[in-house]
């Protein structure tokens, strides 16, 4: 019996034409939006023309696999992106791991969420700061002496 190696599956990053992770979940964020504006108006009235060209725009840039994912959970009527906050997916309420949420801070690759299947992004504020390393202090902090503990006085308790 010949044993089989186990292949990885390729980083989504892989497939997405030299395009970071934060800048393709920031179109598809604003494609969600644009196609909620585009429902909210309902059949009769039609988004702007600068609008409707730049959701165009959006789904030509955005790679084939994304935006048929994005569009199956749209025919079900539901949202294709969910934010993370404190480690849960705010869609399902459900936790979300560390490890994904690490490769969401680090902006390495885009992650869906293991229970509802939605796109997971962070808040742009916590994805830049996580992004630019923290400046060295000019000098260091003096370290202090530990504290000296208290002698009771008295006898010792019974």
């Amino acid at each position: 019996m010949g044993c089989r190696k186990r292949r990885r599956a390729k980083p989504l990053l892989d497939f997405m034409n030299n395009a970071s992770a934060v800048e393709i979940m920031q179109g598809l964020r604003r494609l969600h939006e644009l196609e909620d504006k585009a429902a909210d108006l309902g059949p009769k009235q039609e988004l702007p023309s600068d609008e409707a060209a730049l959701m165009a725009k959006l789904r030509a840039t955005l790679p084939p696999m994304i935006i048929g994912h994005h569009d199956r959970m749209r025919q079900r009527g539901k949202r294709s992106v969910a934010e993370v906050k404190h480690n849960v997916c705010m869609a399902c309420h459900m936790a979300v791991p560390v490890g994904v949420v690490q490769t969401l801070r680090r902006g390495e690759d885009i992650q869906v969420c293991g229970n509802c299947g939605r796109y997971l992004y962070l808040e742009e504020e916590v994805v830049a700061v996580v992004a630019q390393p923290p400046a060295a202090p000019s000098q260091p902090e003096p370290i202090k002496p530990p504290a000296k503990r208290k002698r009771r006085k008295g006898p010792p308790p019974a």
